[in-house]
């Protein structure tokens, strides 16, 4: 049995079982990874706990500070670098020195909850009270924005579980998510806030979908990869092939896990 499970381990299940196979049965994550985390992955979760800073503290400095703590430039990495993170953070308390929500809850909230006899974890970024709803706070970085970004998060397994969550933690009605959106490119920088809703009716769906993925995982013998469906069409999401691609296209995927592949396993409050 998994010990306890997250939205990024469930969308992964959703998207491949093979892949949850590899990252959450196995624990196995590329060599690589150990000595460099992806970038965007890495200068996101800097501009988190600078944002995490900003809302507990309000100093400006403060927030920087930790922005920079948790971020050293790439040489290979032109887009995202300290110069542009400080800016895009400057411009962000610039324009939101004074919030109109109250924040119920947070920065950085963990929570585990019950769901069908599962454990189910993660982290809210805040919850907060605004206009007499209240929500979800997510933050999100991008360096691409089109008519349909917001799209994405309706339906989508993490802004529907958690107002879930956060209804049974503090016995709310919770309206959904505000994605809080930092924008920049190479030559620019913007902010934008969008109100992803849900009605009481997508949250029981949520808790029902939860509940049978979780239970179909405990279902799935954890000593044979070959139970778990691979899904081709994964393999080469947004034009780039999966993690764990190498291992399916081969007869004797143990043959390549020691020299491919290190083991960590995941821990669904940690942020990376």
């Amino acid at each position: 049995m998994i010990p306890v499970f997250d939205s990024t381990s469930l969308k992964t299940y959703v998207t491949c079982p093979r892949k949850f196979y590899w990252r959450y049965v196995k624990d196995l994550i590329p060599q690589q990874w150990l000595d460099k985390e992806p970038a965007p992955l890495g200068f996101g979760g800097a501009i988190h706990e600078a944002l995490d800073v900003w809302y507990s503290s309000g100093n400006e400095q403060e927030a920087l500070n930790a922005f920079y703590d948790n971020w050293q430039d790439r040489e290979e990495e032109t887009l995202r670098t300290r110069e542009r993170g400080e800016k895009v953070l400057e411009k962000y308390f610039e324009r939101y020195n004074q919030e109109p929500f109250e924040i119920i809850a947070g920065p950085e909230h963990e929570f585990c909850i019950n769901i069908g006899g599962y454990d189910f974890a993660g982290r809210l970024d805040m919850a907060v009270q605004w206009s007499g709803m209240n929500l979800i706070m997510d933050h999100k970085t991008s360096s691409r924005m089109s008519r349909y970004y917001y799209h994405r998060f309706r339906p989508d397994i993490q802004m529907s579980a958690y107002p879930l969550a956060a209804q049974k933690i503090f016995n709310k009605v919770f309206h959904g998510t505000v994605i809080n959106v930092l924008y920049f490119t190479k030559t620019e920088y913007d902010f934008d806030r969008d109100i992803s809703y849900r009605e009481e009716w997508e949250l029981e769906l949520t808790e029902r979908l939860l509940a049978k993925w979780m239970s179909d995982i405990d279902s799935l013998p954890k000593d044979d990869y070959r139970a778990w469906e691979p899904r081709w069409t994964s393999c080469m999401a947004y034009m780039k092939p999966c993690p764990y691609r190498d291992l399916c296209i081969t007869a004797e995927p143990g043959m390549l896990v020691d020299t491919m592949y290190a083991v960590e396993q995941w821990n669904p409050l940690n942020r990376d």
